[in-house]
């Protein structure tokens, strides 16, 4: 709704509630001079006089909120004008102990399927070339000149900033079940065999030098043959292994992988230990210096980008890791956490940017919105202390009748 809209619809409810006043008090002169000649109109004077004194003191109430009745300064009156400052302290402060805390934020986050949502944009070809175009537009005045000193500084900022947050066993766990779960682990266990096979047929003689200095009893002949016949053997169960999908070697280095995972998530001394590696290698790599070296091939491999290609092979990607919704979810779970942890972290910025700018805002211009957007309702608070009012003095009237009192 427009604020014109809710400019009329308060403007309209407000008149309401201030015409009902004088004909509450109209039909109160009418009902006491009537009542003496119809006695049943002394029920109608107690209605319309409790009705008229719920009206104004509702009336005052709402009116006491936002500004001064009547003009009059009296205290605790235009509560909303002298306040704003705690108000806007308040406010912060509320924000910060009641929203901005991961066990408020995390399971809202994961049920939004952030990362579902993620890959079913990036599925779209589409999408992802119009996002590459742009990033390239963007990169085009860098890419296209020498590398300048401050883009790098600040780029080889990012980066170690960014690496120094990441929770590398979480990540590397993730990472392992996202493997097995789109059945990469096959593809990674073949070319390590083919690199292991590989390896040791081109090295059939540094094998041997090693095995005759652990047997020195055994002649070089004997040698040459055990250990060649060791290497086929070997390379033939390889072979065996890439050969067959159903190998028990490939389950066993699934479950290998599935149970490292399943122990990044679990063992507080394997955590630490990952985490100690990560700071160890952050803290050797110097990434101004690394960021210097590969800038020109980054400007060379950029320039040469097949962008149908690449979208193409981003939309597969996000297609196939959409099929496993177990990943997915895990990966919902992990962003949640630790989008949580770092509001969680900015949890004073963000109630003191609040606090700032309410403090910062014209008072007529703050007293004007609240009582736009509230006000309606609070008019309706006076129409109801007038109906219960009302409706007390009817009760009221027997009572007091009853009592002798009228």
């Amino acid at each position: 709704m427009g604020e014109t809209d809710k400019r009329t619809r308060l403007r309209h409810i407000r008149l309401l509630a201030l015409a009902l006043l004088p004909l509450m008090a109209l039909l109160l002169v009418v009902s006491g001079n009537l009542k003496k000649a119809y006695p049943p109109f002394a029920s109608v004077q107690f209605f319309a006089e409790a009705s008229l004194i719920g009206g104004l003191a509702d009336w005052f109430a709402v009116v006491a909120l936002f500004r001064h009745p009547l003009g009059l300064p009296l205290p605790h009156t235009a509560i909303v004008p002298s306040n704003k400052d705690r108000i806007g302290h308040e406010l912060g402060q509320f924000i910060e102990q009641n929203f901005l805390t991961p066990e408020t934020i995390a399971p809202w986050l994961a049920k939004q399927d952030v990362v579902g949502m993620l890959l079913r944009w990036g599925s779209r070809p589409a999408n992802v070339r119009a996002t590459l175009r742009t990033i390239a537009e963007a990169l085009t005045p860098v890419m296209g000149g020498a590398a300048d000193a401050g883009v790098l500084r600040i780029a080889a900022q990012a980066v170690s900033e960014a690496l120094s947050r990441i929770d590398a066993a979480g990540l590397l766990g993730s990472t392992l079940l996202a493997i097995l779960a789109s059945g990469a682990d096959h593809t990674i266990l073949d070319h390590a065999l083919e690199a292991v096979a590989g390896w040791l047929d081109e090295n059939r003689a540094r094998v041997k030098a090693r095995f005759g200095a652990h047997s020195p009893l055994t002649l070089p002949i004997v040698d040459t043959i055990i250990v060649n016949h060791f290497i086929d053997g070997i390379i033939d169960l390889i072979q065996e292994v890439a050969g067959d999908p159903e190998h028990e070697v490939r389950g066993k280095f699934a479950e290998s992988l599935r149970g490292f995972a399943e122990q990044l998530e679990t063992d507080a001394e394997l955590k630490q230990r990952v985490t100690s590696i990560h700071r160890q290698l952050l803290a050797r790599i110097d990434v101004a210096a690394l960021m210097k070296d590969i800038w020109p091939a980054i400007r060379q491999s950029a320039s040469g980008l097949d962008e149908e290609q690449i979208a193409r092979l981003i939309a597969d990607v996000c297609q196939h890791v959409m099929r496993h919704k177990a990943v997915v979810a895990g990966f919902n779970e992990r962003l949640s956490f630790a989008v949580a942890s770092g509001l969680s972290g900015a949890r004073l910025h963000l109630s003191t940017l609040v606090e700032d700018v309410v403090r910062a805002w014209d008072v007529r211009f703050m007293t004007e919105k609240l009582e736009l957007e509230i006000g309606r309702d609070l008019q309706f608070i006076r129409l109801n202390g007038m109906v219960v009012g009302g409706l007390a003095g009817l009760v009221l009237h027997p009572l007091l009748v009853l009592a002798g009192i009228d």
